[in-house]
């Protein structure tokens, strides 16, 4: 991805943003803002202005070129509108706009999900580096268009060891259709590794994936569905806590 540019959404819910002032102003200390007596709506303006002037700095540093658009509409129809003529996204798994708690994977990160016109790259809280890819192949072909999209977005990643993480629980998966996929595959890697889970897709198996140390995962439809369904409040830890690596996720419409 080198000579990229990136592009940084500052979304604002000005219509149903119901966060408290106490909520804004923790969030503009946050920020580096100096709490004062100044009004909710100019601790806001205070926020973003802050949060733009540091990752502008942050761009720089990395010699990123950067474009900086503040939307003020619907924060997820914004994204989805710009996801038309982007190559990617990236989105944190806790983004919300609502003041009570919203379950990770939030309501804004699943729609994002469903509708968005490109890719979406899930970040993790904290990330140390990419050592591994892993692919994920349920059979159908939205997981091989999650892949070769991957491969042709990130062509300098083509070094790293690879995993083929086949998930084949009625083995449906037809022979001819997983040697061609091999096929390619070694003609844009070279360290492969096959493994194939005959079991139902569960949140165990996406916990033992998002465990692993310096991966990033892509997914297709497949791994749309395991954010948005295999993952219950009802678990002993947050998601958030889980998604320790970033996740790649597409699907051909």
């Amino acid at each position: 991805m080198s000579h990229s540019s990136l592009t940084a959404i500052f979304l604002e819910d000005t219509l149903f943003d119901t966060r408290t002032e106490h909520t804004i102003r923790a969030c503009a200390m946050e920020a580096g803002v100096t709490l004062d007596d100044a009004p909710v709506e100019t601790m806001k303006r205070r926020s973003c202005a802050q949060n733009i002037k540091r990752l502008r700095a942050a761009c720089a540093t990395q010699e990123i070129t950067c474009n900086i658009y503040r939307e003020c509409g619907e924060p997820v129809n914004e994204v989805i509108r710009e996801s038309v003529c982007a190559d990617f996204i990236l989105v944190d798994a806790d983004t919300s706009f609502r003041n009570s708690p919203d379950p990770v994977p939030t309501g804004f990160v699943k729609e994002l999900l469903n509708y968005a016109q490109c890719p979406v790259i899930v970040m993790p809280e904290s990330f140390e580096g990419i050592q591994q890819l892993i692919f994920t192949y349920d059979g159908k072909l939205s997981s091989i268009f999650a892949i070769k999209q991957f491969t042709y977005l990130f062509p300098d990643l083509n070094r790293l060891p690879v995993t083929l993480l086949t998930i084949d629980a009625d083995n449906k998966i037809a022979p001819e259709d997983l040697r061609r996929l091999q096929e390619w595959l070694e003609v844009h890697y070279t360290n492969i590794t096959w493994i194939n889970y005959e079991t139902s897709v569960r949140a165990g198996l996406m916990e033992e994936l998002i465990y692993k140390h310096g991966a990033f995962i892509v997914m297709g439809a497949y791994g749309r569905s395991v954010f948005s369904t295999a993952f219950q409040p009802s678990h002993a830890k947050q998601v958030l806590e889980l998604v320790t690596q970033p996740v790649f996720i597409t699907h051909n419409h």
